[in-house]
């Protein structure tokens, strides 16, 4: 097994380590493992292997350390794999799979994975499977350049949006079931079907492997419904807030990397956003105040988020407020539902699923 933390030079070498990621390419398959030192390296393979999270792999092949920055002012891909505790790469040449393991997370990511099998286009099944999981290892570099000129990436990461619709969605449908039962006669059954949506929200959590954005929205999410389970003012601020010194506190690296600022920022100004409303009134108002509630939050972020865009990443998407403004409403509205009604049912609406991720692009 691995010995050292950092690969430094290429090398042959045998590896033994556990399977924790799986990224299917077109061209191949990569994998980050655990060795048995708590070390993690990204093995990839020539063809697209019967792999299995949870595998215990013993690996043949070549030691390949992390890619160094070539300009300084790049996005630094090393310091963000360290901090991951990831030492390096291996180029397999051959592996034999020495024990199987599957947990009840492995088992629930097989199952998501297998409701979108039916899918025809493979650029549409990677991004469904980011929407789900958060895993964004299955788009291609293309296809992810496409969102990302467009404003868009941010909505393939586990953000407020997927996390408060995996929730409500609980929530709803416990509440109406408890309903049913003599349960409502004796106690709160909103109460109950409340604490079991913030249950789904916490496996939803590690099911998409806590990135920064899921624990924010997480922590948020759950105290606005504590606030409620325990009848008590709610403020978004005061969310953010203690969502904030979770992570610094837990994990004070992540303020060095894109995701950090994004989230926090474009939540910032959707915070401050919410209340606004002109002074018109009956339907037309309502029709009137939203259009312009989501036109503004959509603006301020866009402004909010360039400073960190043009830090991490180098560039400018002027035309990134217009797209959010049309696609965000639409991926609340139908691509998001379609996504978990299509788990629900085991993957029988993954046509309609796939269609409404045909049409973002």
């Amino acid at each position: 097994s691995l010995k050292f933390p950092v690969i430094e030079k290429m090398e042959e070498a045998v590896v033994i380590g556990k399977v924790e990621k799986l990224y299917f390419k077109e061209n191949g398959l990569r994998a980050v493992i655990k060795t048995p030192n708590h070390n993690k390296l990204i093995a990839s393979f020539k063809k697209q292997e019967p792999i299995k999270i949870g595998d215990t792999l013993e690996i043949e092949g070549f030691l390949i350390p992390l890619p160094k920055k070539v300009y300084p002012t790049f996005y630094d891909v090393e310091m963000k794999n360290r901090f991951l505790s990831i030492s390096g790469y291996i180029s397999a040449r051959s592996y034999i799979v020495i024990k199987q393991e599957f947990s009840l997370l492995e088992k629930a990511r097989s199952y998501t994975l297998k409701t979108l099998d039916t899918f025809h286009n493979q650029n549409y099944k990677g991004v469904a499977i980011a929407l789900l999981l958060g895993d964004k290892g299955n788009i291609k570099p293309e296809v992810y350049m496409q969102f990302k000129t467009a404003g868009l990436a941010h909505i393939l990461a586990i953000s407020g949006l997927h996390m408060s619709i995996t929730i409500i969605l609980f929530f709803g449908i416990f509440w109406k079931l408890l309903s049913l039962t003599p349960l409502c006669l004796i106690y709160n059954t909103k109460r109950i079907a409340a604490i079991i949506g913030m249950l789904f929200g916490l496996f939803y959590l590690s099911l998409s492997s806590f990135p920064v954005s899921g624990i924010r929205s997480f922590i948020m999410v759950s105290l606005l419904f504590s606030s409620f389970i325990f009848e008590r003012g709610a403020s978004g601020i005061r969310a953010l807030c203690i969502a904030l010194f979770v992570i610094l506190l837990f994990s004070p690296e992540e303020v060095l990397f894109p995701s950090f600022g994004l989230s926090f920022s474009a939540v910032l100004c959707l915070l401050y956003c919410y209340n606004f409303k002109l002074k018109i009134n009956g339907y037309k108002g309502r029709i009137v105040n939203s259009g312009l509630s989501v036109l503004l939050s959509s603006l301020l972020i866009t402004l909010t988020s360039l400073p960190f865009v043009v830090h991490h990443f180098n560039y400018v998407h002027f035309y990134g407020a217009l797209f959010n403004v049309i696609a965000i409403p639409f991926l609340a509205i139908i691509v998001m539902p379609l996504a978990k009604f299509n788990i629900l049912t085991g993957g029988l609406i993954a046509t309609a699923f796939e269609f409404s991720i045909g049409i973002l692009f």
